[in-house]
């Protein structure tokens, strides 16, 4: 039995006998032109004609296409009747209705990381070479029969949620949407559980954002890849920047205890670590101070205040969510550690890549204009500065798309829709504080300066995956999991949007392929032209990029949050009202007492030893005596490493130092009242 095409296929009396061609004669009415006519074909065609080796765990489809009617409905013992044409199903996990509080509704990120992804899948059916060239060779050699198509999914804001969609796709039985790989532009605390869950059923995910260094571990992440470098690889031109560039002395680190918050954390301070072994007496490695804020952020006040206490001005943030960021720099405006708010001195802030700001203007509080007023983002970027890679190609390219009717309305059909929290209304989202009065607060962009870094990644990831399923094809038309991840990881390379796109063993890409920027954030007056009235605007530009090792000046300079672009002070001179001195007073007078009874219980040891055969001696029994001589030594010593203060001391000796607090003050304890206790009992048996 046949079938007739689709409408938008005018072509049935063709004979077809290469994918090649079948390509070659679709309507071009479109950018994506190819993706919802294979939707439209493979929507109808029935089960027994795309199979799938589920036994050798093969994740791509493989669909019989008649050479001369385009589709055959029957099972047929002639093999010369039909092609059978490998296919391959991506499923791009994107945040449609994340934490954001730019917009209500779907947020316009996610829209251009659809965008993306459609573009990537376009150009691997194509073989379009303008933006990757080497798509084209690989297309015409091993890739030349392959088909790709996609679908979204919403994996919400829950880890649970999460794997309940990854669940509800794996556990597709029929049809040509079952799953070939997952791509996905999520933050870690989503992802790693659904690559966990993906890659023990055999399926590949590749991200284009998410970075803990957790997901770094193969035997729990086994078929999981990035287009990004981990946190602990991120952390190296940041270190860099304060180490070399601004040479600053003191930083403090605030984050929350979650996947993101604790990678950065950790990495920052191994980096730290890794600067000070590698040179005896170095000023390139600031002494960093570490806060945590709890997973709910409800003692952000209570982090901030010790913030304060520190002393330290320069602060960089990591947060999950730009939900979280407002809520941390309006809880610092309200305490004075933005700027120099109530004369506390000028606080200097940086914020991580997790920091996201639209394109547009958006409404923000006077408390958060003020508080981002001179602040910085660290941010991998694309080299569109340096004109090393295909960036403005791909911007141009987005750009056609997005003008597109016809592929937005295609794009719009596949967003998933039926989600409540989709539905919420602007006042439900936080923006910060509200006011009663007109004053509007924007975000502007310079034309130069508007990014589409984001959506680069994740048509890297797109172009990545699909050239490693392309490479993991074999003589039978089917390839798994493993296939795709080891030809990733063993010589993929290509140079895509951002850059000269290189995988280590892990599928995490290197740091040494990838560009990242300096983003300055300025308050200043704007007028609207469609109203005319005047509001605060915050100005982003980009002052440093990180290229080959090091940071290169742009012509415009960072401007701190006095201001100025000559760096603040690192630490705050301290109030009167401080407590910082009674504090190392008390610090002193607990050392001094430390040591005191350390040499008075070797002091009694001694003289218990050397009078050990006398009466009385021999009564009180000195076995228990040396018992709680040593126990008081143990106790007093524990002291010592409870007055160690990170600002002095290295990462690992505050490590060394809390575990030998534990060590020494509770088996000393035990020591002491065990012999008393033990001595009483044989007292009171006799």
């Amino acid at each position: 039995m046949t079938s007739t095409w689709p409408s938008l296929w005018p072509i049935s009396n063709a004979t077809y006998v290469s994918v090649e061609q079948l390509i070659d004669d679709l309507p071009k009415t479109s950018v994506l032109y190819t993706l919802p006519a294979f939707d439209s074909i493979f929507r109808d065609l029935p089960a027994d004609l795309i199979t799938r080796d589920v036994y050798h765990h093969q994740v791509n489809n493989v669909i019989k296409i008649n050479e001369e009617d385009m589709l055959e409905y029957s099972s047929s013992d002639s093999g010369s009747e039909y092609m059978e044409i490998p296919h391959c199903h991506f499923v791009g996990m994107l945040p449609f209705a994340f934490d954001s509080p730019w917009s209500a509704n779907i947020s316009s990120a996610s829209i251009e990381l659809a965008q993306a992804m459609a573009l990537g899948i376009q150009h691997l059916n194509t073989g379009d070479s303008s933006l990757v060239s080497s798509l084209g060779d690989l297309r015409e050699s091993s890739c030349s029969d392959m088909i790709f198509t996609m679908e979204y999914a919403d994996p919400g804001n829950d880890p649970g949620e999460a794997i309940d969609k990854v669940l509800e796709i794996i556990g597709r039985r029929d049809g040509h949407k079952k799953p070939c790989s997952f791509l996905a532009s999520t933050r870690s605390e989503l992802t790693m559980p659904a690559a966990l869950l993906s890659g023990n059923k055999g399926f590949m995910e590749l991200s284009s954002s998410s970075t803990s260094t957790l997901l770094d571990s193969v035997s729990q992440y086994p078929y999981f890849a990035r287009t990004v470098p981990n946190d602990r690889d991120n952390i190296k031109p940041i270190m860099d920047y304060f180490g070399k560039e601004i040479e600053l002395e003191y930083l403090a680190l605030i984050h929350m205890n979650e996947p993101y918050g604790n990678s950065v954390g950790e990495a920052l301070l191994r980096e730290r670590e890794n600067i000070i072994q590698e040179r005896e007496k170095s000023s390139n490695a600031p002494v960093i101070r570490r806060f945590s804020i709890d997973s709910t952020g409800t003692a952000m006040d209570a982090t901030l205040r010790a913030l304060e206490n520190s002393q330290f001005t320069f602060i960089i943030a990591a947060m999950p969510t730009m939900h979280f960021y407002h809520k941390l720099m309006e809880t610092a405006y309200d305490m004075g550690l933005v700027g120099n708010i109530g004369g506390a001195g000028y606080y200097q802030w940086y914020f991580t890549d997790s920091f996201w700001a639209p394109a547009s203007s958006m409404k923000l509080s006077p408390k958060l204009a003020i508080a981002y007023n001179g602040t910085g983002m660290f941010t991998p970027s694309a080299g569109r500065l340096e004109n090393e890679t295909s960036y403005n190609g791909f911007v141009q390219e987005l750009g056609k798309l997005d003008k597109s009717s016809e592929d937005m309305n295609y794009i719009s059909a596949l967003i998933p829709q039926n989600r409540n929290h989709l539905e919420q209304s602007p006042e439900n989202l936080y923006q910060g504080e509200k006011t009663n009065n007109d004053e509007f607060f924007g975000i502007q962009y310079d034309a130069e300066d508007a990014d589409y870094f984001d959506a680069a990644y994740m048509y890297d990831a797109t172009i990545a995956l699909g050239m490693s399923a392309c490479r993991a094809i074999g003589h039978n038309k089917a390839f798994n999991a493993a296939d795709q991840f080891s030809n990733l990881t063993e010589g993929l390379r290509f140079r895509g949007a951002t850059g000269e796109v290189t995988f280590n063993n892990k599928g995490t890409r290197t740091y040494e392929s990838t560009f990242y920027e300096l983003v300055n954030y300025v308050t200043e007056d704007v007028v609207d032209e469609n109203t005319g009235k005047n509001f605060v605007g915050l100005k982003i530009h980009t002052t440093n990029i990180y290229r080959n090792g090091s940071w290169i000046d742009v012509d415009q300079s960072f401007i701190y949050s006095n201001g100025e672009t000559k760096k603040p002070n690192a630490l705050r001179e301290r109030r009167e009202s401080d407590s910082s001195g009674l504090a190392k007073k008390m610090k002193i007078t607990a050392l001094i007492l430390s040591v005191l009874s350390i040499i008075s219980a070797i002091s009694f040891g001694i003289w218990t030893w050397c009078h050990r055969f006398t009466r009385v001696i021999q009564a009180s029994q000195p076995f228990f005596l040396y018992l709680v001589v040593f126990g008081v030594i143990m106790v007093g010593g524990s002291i010592i490493p409870f007055c160690m203060d990170d600002t002095q001391f290295s990462f690992d000796a505050m490590n060394k130092a809390c575990s030998a607090v534990l060590w020494l003050l509770f088996p000393g304890f035990s020591i002491i009242f065990s012999a008393l206790f033990t001595k009483t009992y044989r007292i009171n048996l006799m």
